[in-house]
Order: structure tokens, then sequence, then C-alpha cells
């Protein structure tokens, strides 16, 4: 199977991997004040011409006054919106990168006071020789993980859809927290701009909304546009792959999304420079024979 091994985020919501994809981003609304005016244009000659002068004067002054209020309204919001600092997007990227090639996960993430992953209705998978872990936890909390080896084991969550060991909102296990919660980083739905289920996830969805990575170059700027190219490439093309090679998991296609991203980055330079262009055919045939040299 072409599906890749992950080693970042392994943690699995309630819903099963390939049960649901998340849905596109809403577009944006148009300029109210523009089509406030269209819709009393419409309203004109709807009357034939015949509605009073001051009340269609009446009827414009109305609208701009409402477009102005939603627009002050929502720039208030915009000042006032919560922002945390991400970290810089290069050293991100390339961490994340180096982290999935060598398999030695682990993600220093500033969550500061938020516990998002925590009460998000996961499945935490822990791996047998994480012994340490398994004897901190209760018995009753675990049991084996689907198609794994036996010793692979699954803690899931309780009935406020939160972590049992999430004690106090804190975690009371954390020195010995399993690997799987180590691994992840919510961030990395803000760098490839992979949705989050605001309905089973929404704390976490919103720390996705909150993050603000620092990309000061145009190098960066590259980087970031590219990695959200590739991640937006496999949604939207799975079709020119096998059956499930690509994953429906917000998660695993985000780790897809980065571990592609240097062959992604190249095979978009290449179109670029041919004058034919690489159709997507051909880059998803790229991208199959590199995962089956990954495994």
């Amino acid at each position: 199977m072409l599906a890749p091994r992950f080693s970042v985020g392994l943690a699995t919501p309630i819903i099963h991997p390939e049960s649901r994809r998340d849905g596109a981003h809403a577009p944006r609304h148009s300029n109210f004040l523009r089509e406030g005016s269209k819709s009393v244009t419409r309203g004109i000659a709807a009357h034939n011409g015949l509605r009073p002068v001051g009340a269609l004067r009446n009827a414009v002054v109305h609208e701009e006054l409402r477009s102005n209020r939603m627009s002050n309204e929502k720039n208030d919001a915009s000042i006032g919106a919560v922002t945390v600092p991400a970290g810089d997007f290069a050293a991100w990227l390339h961490g994340t990168e180096a982290s999935l090639q060598s398999g030695n996960g682990g993600a220093d993430v500033p969550c500061g006071a938020c516990r998002g992953c925590c009460r998000s209705s996961m499945f935490i998978h822990i791996r047998p020789e994480e012994t340490q872990t398994i004897k901190r936890i209760p018995r009753a909390l675990l049991f084996p993980t689907p198609g794994r080896p036996k010793g692979h084991v699954l803690m899931g969550y309780n009935d406020k859809r939160q972590c049992p060991m999430l004690i106090d909102n804190q975690c009371s296990i954390y020195e010995d927290r399993p690997q799987t919660c180590r691994d992840y980083d919510c961030r990395i739905f803000a760098a490839t701009g992979i949705s989050v289920d605001r309905q089973t996830q929404p704390e976490i969805a919103q720390r996705v909304q909150e993050w603000v990575f620092n990309v000061e170059n145009e190098e960066s700027r590259d980087e970031d546009r590219i990695l959200k190219e590739a991640a937006a490439f496999l949604d939207k093309n799975r079709e020119l792959f096998p059956p499930r090679s690509i994953p429906s998991n917000p998660v695993q296609l985000a780790v897809l999304a980065v571990r592609i991203y240097p062959l992604f980055s190249g095979l978009m330079a290449q179109r670029r420079q041919d004058a034919t262009g690489l159709s997507d055919a051909a880059i998803a045939d790229a991208i199959l024979t590199a995962l089956s040299e990954l495994g």
C-alpha cells in the first residue's frame, strides 16, 4: 500500500481516517456595499422607475450606513483577533522534513495554555516499546490497535471527549506521555492549509486559525506557497492515485504533503520551465514512484 508511514501527529479523531473528508473553505463574502447597491438597483427596475426619489435616496443611504457598520465591525474583529507566533516557517518546514526522514519524532510546539489536542476525541496510538507509558495508564483504558501487531494499543477518550489522562486541565502523565502526543503538531495544518473539522475538533481548528508563521524572505514565502500547493494537489487530484493511497485523515494528508514537498517543488519548477508543461497525471506518477521508493 502506498500510503506513507507517519511519525508526526498520529493521533486519530473519533471519525475513522478514511470515512470523512473536510470540506473546502467557504468563499469570502463579496463587498456588501456593492451588493447592496445592486439590490437597490434591482428594486428600482422592479418598480419600473415609479419609486419616489426621496425613498430611493433613503434606501441608498441606509445601505451605505449598514455597509459601513458591517465593515467597521469586521475591522474591529480583525484588530482584536488573537494570533499566536508559530515560529520561523523555513525552520519549521525543514525540521519537520528531517524528523520524517529520520523517524525521530518529537515536536517542540509552543502550546501555552491550549489543550485542544487533549480535548478532541482522539484515539492515541501507543507502541509496545513505550513500557513506561503503558504502566502509567489504567489497563481498562487500553485496547488492541486494529491492523497493528500484538502489543500496539490505543487509548480512547472519556464522555467529555477528552483524554482520560487530562486531570484539572493538565496531563497527569506528561513526563511519560505517549510518543504520539509528543509528535503531534497542529501547526502542520496552518502550514499546509489543510482544514480541521470545526465540529469534531473546535479547539484545534481555533488554534490553527491563530497560528502565524514568521515568513521573512522571498525564499520562505515560496516554500510556504509551494507546500500549500502540494497539499491542495493531493487533495484535489485523488482520482489520479490508486484508491486509498491518498489519506482522507487531515493529519496524515498534511504529513504526506510535507513528505513530498521537495519533489513537488522540483516538479513545479520543471513545469514552469517546460513550454508544454507537466500534466497533473505526470506529477501524480512521479509522486507515486517516489512514495514506492520511500516505502
